[in-house]
């Protein structure tokens, strides 16, 4: 059933209006890319879908899941992880990392994490949450990096809308500083499914 719950969540209009993309399309996350996350979930093992997984010994103290790329699994830390803003929020982050391999899109490490806040923080403005109570660590920087972005694509009928290059430079500087993220590591993105996955284009 977690499996489902995630499918509704990455559905609600809350994560749909996510639309943006970062260095002329090094990075693009949108409300479709997450519709065609939704149809590869599993709370079961099966090859060429992403793997849900209640593995609470593997969760650090401060996340409530992690996506795993090279294993194309989703885990958490309950199956209670969406009874809370926090815990819904860190899964459109995680969920951002496996759309983005979904893509097969190879990302430089700092523009794929800072792309996850980016949707955590959007997703949070779009339900009228209080973000500093929730999750403070993205106040400073990405909060208004989501919000501009937000405004912008809401102004453009709800289109995919990129970062400006200031925003970029913020967003990947916040990573290596604050979230202490590797500046030079990459990301590839090979699709979801074991060896070569199913690979998503948009539209």
């Amino acid at each position: 059933m977690l499996d489902r719950d995630i499918q509704t969540l990455l559905r609600s209009p809350f994560v749909q209006e996510i639309n943006f993309s970062v260095s002329r399309g090094t990075v693009i996350v949108s409300g479709p890319g997450f519709l065609a996350l939704s149809n590869h979930l599993s709370d079961d093992y099966i090859p060429q879908k992403l793997w849900v997984r209640p593995t609470p010994g593997l969760i650090g103290p401060r996340s409530e899941a992690i996506y795993n790329s090279g294993q194309d699994t989703l885990r958490v830390r309950s199956n209670t992880v969406l009874h809370t803003p926090f815990g819904r929020g860190v899964v459109v982050h995680e969920c951002t990392h496996a759309q983005i391999d979904l893509r097969g899109m190879n990302t430089p490490l700092p523009s794929n994490e800072a792309a996850a806040y980016i949707a955590e923080a959007w997703y949070h403005l779009a339900c009228v949450q209080d973000i500093a109570a929730i999750a403070p660590e993205l106040l400073a920087v990405i909060v208004p990096i989501a919000t501009d972005l937000r405004a912008r694509s809401k102004q453009a009928g709800g289109a995919v809308v990129e970062l400006t290059p200031e925003q970029v430079n913020q967003a990947r500087r916040a990573m290596v500083d604050h979230f202490q993220v590797a500046a030079r590591d990459s990301v590839l993105g090979n699709g979801i499914g074991r060896g070569r996955g199913s690979i998503y284009r948009e539209p």
